[in-house]
């Protein structure tokens, strides 16, 4: 931790009755791999889950569903246009749907996704250890993050690096289903804290959700920023593991040989229109599954047209 923050974080620490800490690349820091890489890892292990139930699925289909599900569920907040949160939970419910799999696997799946965080992720020892060290006898610290993860998921997270007793509860958006980037999430546990806004101290990585946020809501606001040459790497990781996915489906397109032969309109319409129609269709279920969490949702042409379908 930077000399110059150490002052700040410790004289603000020294006065505040609650600490709170921001917790991916802040208390708990990302190694290099990537979030599609994370995705694609869990969705093997899970592959592997059902080859042994006599169930068996690709993991790269398993993954678009997985992502197809995860993009319009996030396309459809931004398009809601108020305060929310995208829950993993739901996205899974709705990625087993797609597959015609049942809903009880979905506390499997986000076991094998915190299983997947725990091998992509690493104490922050020097940040915790601060923390430890200079909060004042009384002061609560609790840990906020915006993530599609349930709080008990974080909380397990963060005692698996950091053993128990260093936080006293976590809030994520996705429980309370508002955000630290829109400022809602802060007020939200300000009033579950019973903590003034300035007697608040927090700590994190993000200017806008971490600084700007919380301190436009009077809240003692403290920037640790993570080198911007790691994310420039994860996004490599990224790239190259997307690549590898659709090496992988070409290598497999062609061991099926080469397309049906089309002489006439139902071999054109079977071959070539059918599978478009079946995405469009897939797609726009997708978007209704998700309208159907806001109020007074309505699915109409201008809405497909907005979602990209």
């Amino acid at each position: 931790m930077n000399a110059n923050r150490n002052v700040d974080l410790l004289s603000a620490i020294g006065q505040a009755d609650l600490i709170s800490t921001d917790v991916f690349d802040t208390l708990l820091l990302r190694t290099y791999r990537s979030e599609r890489s994370r995705i694609l890892l869990g969705e093997r292990r899970f592959s592997r889950l059902l080859a042994k139930r006599g169930c068996q699925i690709e993991p790269d289909l398993l993954a678009d569903a997985r992502i197809s599900s995860q993009r319009l569920a996030f396309r459809e907040l931004a398009m809601r246009g108020g305060p929310g949160e995208v829950r993993l939970m739901e996205i899974i419910s709705r990625q087993l749907e797609m597959l015609s799999l049942p809903d009880s696997l979905v506390g499997e799946r986000l076991r094998i996704e915190v299983q997947i965080e725990k091998s992509s992720l690493f104490a922050n020892r020097a940040l915790a250890n601060f923390l430890r060290t200079h909060r004042r006898p009384g002061a609560r610290l609790i840990a906020i993050s915006d993530t599609v993860l349930p709080a008990d998921a974080v909380a397990e997270l963060i005692q698996h690096f950091h053993g128990p007793g260093l936080v006293d509860r976590v809030y994520t958006s996705a429980d309370q289903r508002l955000t630290k980037r829109d400022g809602d999430l802060f007020v939200a546990v300000a009033r579950a804290e019973n903590v003034a806004p300035e007697k608040i101290a927090h700590v994190g990585d993000d200017f806008i959700a971490d600084v700007q946020s919380p301190s436009a809501v009077g809240i003692s606001a403290h920037y640790l920023p993570r080198p911007r040459y790691r994310r420039r790497i994860r996004a490599a990781n990224g790239a190259s593991t997307e690549a590898g996915r659709l090496l992988r489906r070409g290598m497999r397109s062609k061991r099926r040989g080469s397309a049906p032969a089309i002489d006439g309109a139902y071999s054109f319409g079977r071959s070539v229109l059918g599978p478009i129609v079946a995405h469009f269709c897939l797609r726009i279920w997708l978007y209704a599954r998700e309208a159907e969490t806001a109020d007074n949702a309505v699915l109409c042409k201008n809405s497909c047209a907005k979602m990209n379908l």
